[in-house]
């Protein structure tokens, strides 16, 4: 302002400016707050530094000039104030909103300023002066933390009533829900309860609170509960546990539990599962009920062919022995005798089924087992098959019975060429499957395993055929052909070995049937592989044989005196521990199943008094024997009934031979 050319002003130079408009455009100049002065009725415009930020772009055209010419677009928002100070009135405004054009385009801004009329000694008002601040940010950040805080307001009072709304949502969940709902502290003291605790088992609320389920769980039950709770105190979610709470009227409900733990609280929703778990359990019961009802109709109508053939060939010897008739004797005994190892096999085949049987796990080498019955299977199988053998030459050993993998290998094989009437090829090959192979699918866990695959090329199996092939007693072959006892004992077998079979079939492309069997032991001894030999005499061994079947004891009693074996018989263990208590016995003969004692715990008590005592276990069917190895000690064996007397006799020699050897 002090280096413009005032020459061409309309107010002239400075030097000829009246004393008040130079006095207060020198103070105007010389204060650091915004000012504006305004000057005779044409409102000239002065302004000083602290004033230039807010001119901005208008800077350039600040100096000599007008209002309207500078602020044409504000002056109408303020021409009433500065008319109000012309007319001697001092005016201030906090935070007025004017719309302006400083960059170009209009803007809202908001100023808080004070105009205050210049006086002249005559009285008269010849300017005004302005102290102006621009306001526009606070107003801005004003307006939005008011906008901010009336939406939070607004939150709070949704949330408010949300809150209300839930809660009366849950009070009522509460009050009406069926399951039962629970919250408990972190020992499990029970500190709330919904009204279903007290519907379903007739507790009230006040009877219930403040203590933990001890009190009402089944017994049986307790130390599991106690357990699971424990789990939930140390952070770990309860799902689907389920036990049995007492009710008023003495009766127990069976609940299944859903449960978590939140900072210091236990949250329970508990479910009666009574009515439901009793309806599974007669579902089971009459689904049981009609499995036994096949299972042994199958078995009676086998079993009395049998009997009918055994009792007949008994009878024709009787009435031949009573004619003096002995020269047909031998053929009718053979006739009964082979409906005793019918008979025999049928048994065998329910407990493979079952999963009952007692096996010899051993190691067992896969492959020349597979090649040992090579020739008997292209003999059985007809020239119309062809036999293919694909076997893995780096295969591993397996844990198994040899016998009983052989007469599966055998079943299958005759069941492939049933499937191939016209002929065709049965391939059989192994192959190894390492613990993470996805064929197995998780069924034996993780680990090791050979597959043995009996392939054939026949009609196949419709899918309903196939899903229902490991079924006891259902077959496809015309009445008289089959039992129907084959793929499930096979299956039973493999299931029990710790193994899994599988079939794949498809109609008109033929057959797969695959045994899965776990990898043994390197270092375990091969199984060894003894035919049946013909009864062998003794040399006056002392023999104690116990068994309650008192027909069974005189028959073996009767056939080992025969033999050259000084036989004691026993009916139970009391008397057998008296006879071991008066001398001593060269072999102890004893039945697994004895009425007052198992005949295992028998061989126990009697090595007490004679520790070298070789002992020769028998069995119709022992839970606890069905894995051999698991079931024998040292110098121990075990037979299965019924045998034949070469069988017994050759265990009797075997037993007898290696306690000579070890002596």
């Amino acid at each position: 302002m002090r280096a413009h050319d005032w020459s061409k002003s309309p107010l002239g130079e400075p030097a000829q400016w009246p004393f008040q408009l130079r006095q207060m455009v020198n103070y105007m100049l010389a204060s650091p707050e915004s000012i504006y002065m305004l000057w005779g009725p044409e409102l000239h415009f002065f302004s000083n530094d602290a004033y230039r930020p807010i001119l901005g772009p208008r800077l350039g055209v600040s100096i000599d000039t007008t209002l309207a010419r500078l602020w044409p677009d504000a002056i109408d928002a303020v021409r009433p104030i500065i008319e109000r100070s012309f007319a001697g009135e001092s005016v201030r405004f906090s935070d007025m909103h004017i719309e302006m054009a400083r960059p170009g385009e209009p803007e809202d801004t908001w100023w808080t300023f004070s105009f205050s009329p210049l006086i002249a000694d005559d009285g008269t008002i010849p300017g005004v002066l302005c102290h102006t601040r621009e306001t526009t940010s606070q107003v801005l950040a004003e307006r939005a933390r008011d906008a901010a805080e009336a939406r939070l307001l607004k939150l709070n009072e949704w949330l408010e009533a949300e809150v209300t709304r839930r809660t009366r949502e849950r009070n009522r969940i509460w009050e009406v829900s069926r399951d039962l709902l629970l919250v408990a502290d972190r020992h499990g003291v029970w500190l709330s309860v919904n009204p279903a605790w007290t519907l379903t088992l007739g507790w009230s609320e006040a009877e219930l609170i403040g203590r933990n389920s001890a009190w009402l769980e089944h017994p049986e039950d307790r130390a599991r509960t106690r357990e699971e709770v424990g789990k939930l105190a140390r952070g770990q979610p309860t799902l689907n546990f389920e036990n049995r709470m007492r009710a008023r009227d003495g009766s127990y409900r069976t609940l299944s539990w859903t449960a978590i733990q939140d900072e210091d609280q236990i949250y329970c929703v508990a479910e009666d599962v009574t009515e439901q778990r009793s309806a599974e359990a007669r579902l089971r019961q009459a689904q049981k009920m009609e499995a036994i009802g096949q299972l042994t109709g199958g078995v009676a109508h086998d079993f009395n062919n049998l009997l009918s053939t055994i009792g007949t060939s008994l009878e024709l010897i009787r009435r031949k022995a009573a004619l003096g008739q002995v020269d047909d004797l031998t053929r009718f005994a053979d006739a009964a005798s082979r409906s005793v190892q019918s008979a025999a096999a049928l048994t065998h085949r329910l407990l493979a089924f079952s999963r009952m049987q007692s096996l010899d796990l051993r190691r067992v080498e896969v492959n020349p087992l597979v090649l040992g019955i090579e020739e008997m299977l292209r003999r059985t199988l007809g020239e119309r098959v062809e036999v293919v053998l694909r076997l893995d030459s780096e295969l591993w050993p397996v844990q198994t019975d040899a016998n009983l993998l052989e007469n599966a290998l055998l079943n299958l094989a005759i069941n492939a060429r049933d499937a191939m009437p016209e002929g065709g090829r049965l391939t059989i090959e192994t192959a190894r499957l390492p613990a993470d192979d996805t064929a197995l699918l998780g069924a034996m866990g993780r680990v090791d395993a050979v597959a043995l695959r009996v392939i054939d090329s026949g009609i196949g199996m419709s899918p309903e055929v196939r899903d229902r092939a490991f079924d006891p007693f259902f077959t496809t072959k015309a009445p008289g052909h089959g039992t129907g006892l084959g793929l499930s004992m096979i299956y039973g077998y493999v299931k029990q070995s710790g193994g899994h079979a599988t079939i794949d079939s498809e109609r008109g492309i033929g057959t797969t049937v695959s045994l899965y069997l776990p990898r043994a032991d390197e270092a375990a001894p091969a199984v060894p592989r003894v035919p049946n030999l013909l009864p062998q005499s003794g040399s006056g061994e002392r023999i104690l044989i116990v068994d309650d079947n008192d027909t069974l004891r005189r028959m073996l009693w009767e056939l080992l005196s025969e033999l050259g074996y000084r036989v004691t018989g026993a009916p139970d263990a009391a008397h057998a521990e008296a006879a071991l208590s008066r001398q001593r016995f060269d072999l102890l003969i004893t039945d697994v199943g004895l009425p007052d004692l198992s005949g295992r715990r028998l061989a126990d008590r009697a090595r007490e008094r004679w520790p070298e005592l070789p002992v020769l276990l028998i069995t119709g069917y022992a839970q606890e024997a069905t894995v051999r190895g698991d079931f024998l000690g040292a110098r121990m064996d075990m037979l299965s009934k019924p045998f034949d007397a070469g069988t017994l006799t050759r265990r009797i020699q075997d037993l007898l031979a290696a306690q000579s050897s070890q002596a």
